[in-house]
């Protein structure tokens, strides 16, 4: 049956979409810790206990990318990140990765690394890199390519 982790890391981040909003609104809320938006699906509540970068956000429009996943109560939760909204390169730049394979180093560039933002989330580039890595590495197993077969899989 192999490792439940490693299952559940393949499904999470190869078999859920991606949430890519532009431009949600933050609903400005008394609540100083906390930010929400709405999607017209779904309200999103991200709560942190640094209220110092809590308010740059409060009120503004921002870019929110994630994964979301279900969780009890028919609640959703959402992996991922926030930037300010409106803050975008004139065309995408693919995000440059380093990768050791088998002991050897390479670095590559791909459309499917790549982002138009001119900040980006860590959680935008591990989503991505990730999907990128199943489907060419087939570092999780069992995504029935054939691929990876000569690094393990």
């Amino acid at each position: 049956f192999g490792d439940i982790g490693v299952g559940n890391l393949r499904n999470f981040y190869t078999k859920h979409d991606y949430i890519d909003l532009k431009g949600v609104t933050d609903k400005n809320l008394p609540i100083a810790n906390q930010l929400e938006f709405s999607t017209g699906t779904n309200d999103l509540i991200s709560e942190s206990n640094n209220w110092d970068e809590i308010s740059k956000f409060k009120g503004k429009k921002l870019d929110i990318f994630g994964i979301d996943y279900n969780g009890p109560c028919k609640s959703k939760y959402m992996f991922g990140g926030a930037t300010l909204s409106g803050q975008y390169l004139n065309s995408a730049r693919k995000i440059p990765i380093n990768l050791w394979v088998n002991g050897k180093h390479k670095t590559i560039s791909t459309d499917k690394i790549a982002t138009n933002k001119k900040l980006v989330t860590a959680q935008e580039i591990d989503v991505k890199l990730r999907r990128y890595l199943q489907e060419e590495y087939n570092i999780y197993g069992h995504n029935n390519t054939g691929k990876g077969k000569e690094y393990g899989y």
